[in-house]
């Protein structure tokens, strides 16, 4: 029987060593939110492969990731991680960018996305002056370009305007639901939770639970 995405792990000290236990659906869309400090960015880190705390266990499609012995490396990962502060490869124009780690400037839906992110116009742009948005959105193609399974977003839509941020997370969540691509989102905006996920994981020093967003509110 195949398993979902299952994460047991103990956060750093200074992060007030929070026992997280979960078991994620496959194609799902799961919530990180809560103060800040509290470990929802090395949460979505570890899960990348990029932090290593001690007492992890990771598993997803019965392949171990992580465990007491073993630690599989980010490429190893069928998952793909995008930063608060994600940076471009400045050297080269978009499109390469976006072929950068995957093949999928010819799938019509992905160059539905690129559309919708109004940059299909700048494909052959170099990106090196691109504004904080056109980043943010060209790190979020870039990621699905690669065709991972699981999709980690660290504060993606900060640097959009509402009216760029709605038509985004829109299309965004239309390919993911198309694509059985689970997500995993770290926000601090109400509006981006109750649009994405009907169940949060509310993570503080020392403490990790489920909330809806009702009770967030």
């Amino acid at each position: 029987m195949i398993s979902d995405l299952e994460i047991k792990t103990t956060l750093p000290s200074y992060c007030g060593k929070t026992r997280v236990s979960l078991i994620l659906l496959l194609g799902s869309i799961t919530v990180l939110t809560g103060p800040s400090g509290s470990g929802k960015t090395i949460l979505l880190q570890t899960i990348a492969g990029l932090e290593r705390p001690d007492y992890t266990t990771i598993k997803y499609k019965n392949k171990e990731w992580a465990n007491a012995v073993k630690q599989l490396a980010p490429y190893q990962r069928e998952a793909v991680y995008v930063s608060q502060r994600p940076q471009l490869f400045s050297h080269l124009d978009l499109a390469e960018n976006l072929s950068y780690g995957g093949n999928l400037l010819e799938d019509s839906y992905y160059q539905e996305l690129i559309r919708v992110f109004d940059l299909k116009d700048s494909l052959q742009n170099s990106v090196e002056h691109f504004s904080g948005g056109e980043t943010q959105k060209a790190s979020i193609l870039q990621a699905l370009g690669a065709s991972p399974e699981v999709l980690l977003l660290d504060e993606p839509f900060t640097g959009l305007d509402w009216v760029s941020k709605k038509k985004v997370m829109i299309a965004l969540k239309n390919y993911l639901e198309l694509k059985s691509i689970t997500l995993i989102l770290v926000t601090h905006s109400l509006e981006e939770m109750k649009f994405f996920s009907d169940e949060i994981i509310y993570l503080t020093r020392g403490n990790c639970q489920r909330l809806s967003v009702t009770e967030i509110e």
